[in-house]
């Protein structure tokens, strides 16, 4: 949204980018990326984070957040990929447009099995949504977040 511009696209472009590229190498880890309002799914499954690296490089548009929608066209994208385990990293820098629906969209996502993490970009609102999510400021913050979020949950795969 056009909230996002600036500064914080860039680190939300940056975050997802990084977190594409980090989980390939990990075995049986399949890694897609998208954007709201417009930009769709442009890093499919089946394409390394490094191979359309200038898809990454979105503009800030508009001034929704339409987060319920993004959640949704999220978890069809991952029902079409055959793997044991399924997790959805949500990265945003606002408030939805439409909470309850956003939240209904997440629970939706656990009910068939996929775990749902959030990342708020320099804004806490991703609380109301996310109950397992943490905040960044900078890039630097990423990587701890990640690491609590989600290097738990593989740990746990692995034991």
């Amino acid at each position: 949204s056009g909230s996002m511009d600036g500064p914080r696209i860039e680190l939300a472009t940056d975050a997802v980018y990084a977190t594409a590229r980090a989980l390939e190498p990990l075995r049986g880890v399949k890694t897609a990326a998208g954007a709201f309002p417009v930009g769709g799914l442009f890093k499919p499954f089946h394409i390394g984070a490094s191979a359309v690296a200038e898809a990454f490089g979105l503009k800030a548009t508009g001034w929704n957040t339409p987060l319920d929608v993004a959640i949704r066209e999220a978890r069809d994208a991952l029902m079409t990929v055959s793997t044991a385990r399924k997790l959805l990293v949500v990265m945003t820098d606002g408030v939805p447009d439409n909470g309850p629906s956003a939240v209904l969209q997440r629970e939706i996502c656990e009910h068939v099995g996929i775990e749902v993490i959030g990342i708020g970009i320099q804004h806490d609102a991703i609380r109301n949504v996310f109950p397992e999510h943490r905040v960044i400021h900078e890039m630097r913050d990423l990587t701890p977040a990640l690491i609590e979020l989600i290097g738990r949950r593989l740990l746990q795969q692995v034991a």
